[in-house]
């Protein structure tokens, strides 16, 4: 039997893996949350804020890392 390969198709260091392929594309894999729209994330760390939680600023989202800008 051949053995499968995975294509990498999108990674960072920071995030991991995204997407990926089998060889000759037949079957893609997506991992995260691409459905999420523009205001998705921020909706839910304004949420998660005014709930106390005290979470991380969404890295790379506000600019200079600013939730206080758009």
């Amino acid at each position: 039997m051949k053995k499968k390969k995975i294509k990498i198709l999108a990674c960072s260091d920071k995030a991991g893996l995204y997407a990926a392929a089998t060889d000759g594309g037949r079957q893609i894999f997506i991992t995260g949350h691409s459905e999420y729209a523009a205001d998705t994330l921020k909706l839910e760390y304004l949420r998660d804020l005014n709930a106390g939680l005290n979470p991380d600023v969404p890295e790379n989202y506000f600019p200079d890392d600013d939730d206080t800008q758009e």
